[in-house]
């Protein structure tokens, strides 16, 4: 699914965004605020803490792609939080089919989220579950194009691998949930 290009690319970016994390952190300490450099090292371990969740779901295509999709979301002014109360051992047969569905159902709720003003730019997914795994997308109800349809033609691909989804929306939030068995 991704190729070494793909990584090197990460991993550089990675790389100089923790660069960037230590000038920031001197910078404060050097015109002395050091209240300013443990905030932010409060928020830089927030982040590194939420990536070791994402490592832990043990679908190795599906951290890769939660992972740039973060990055890339971020850069766009959308916050993506992700959520993983699961830790699968192995990578079932079904993960091919379950990315192909991410593919499809993350870019276009990215895309829609890019429509709509800076503060209802978020997304949050939620893996929860051992023997049955749950997935809940949830993000705020939007009102442009016609977007439902699309996700929902999409959303029956996952019958491919046994799965079922409900979209519920409630008090301003559309709440897309997948259970798979």
């Amino acid at each position: 699914m991704f190729n070494s290009q793909e990584m090197v690319n990460y991993l550089r970016i990675n790389k100089h965004d923790n660069f960037n994390h230590f000038q920031v952190i001197m910078g404060y300490l050097q015109v002395g605020k050091p209240d300013l450099a443990l905030s932010y090292v409060k928020e830089a371990i927030a982040q590194l803490q939420e990536n070791a969740t994402i490592l832990r779901l043990g679908l190795p295509n599906l951290v890769l792609w939660l992972l740039f999709k973060q990055d890339e979301l971020r850069e766009k002014g959308i916050d993506l939080k992700i959520l993983n109360e699961t830790e699968l051992k192995n990578a079932p047969p079904w993960e091919k089919s379950l990315m192909e569905c991410f593919t499809e159902v993350g870019n276009l709720i990215g895309k829609m989220l890019l429509e709509v003003s800076a503060e209802e730019r978020w997304w949050e997914i939620n893996f929860t579950g051992e023997k049955t795994l749950e997935i809940n997308f949830t993000l705020p109800a939007l009102t442009n194009g016609n977007w439902e349809e699309y996700l929902a033609e999409k959303l029956t691909d996952l019958k491919k691998i046994n799965a079922n989804y409900c979209c519920s929306l409630k008090e301003d939030l559309f709440t897309i949930t997948i259970q798979i068995n």
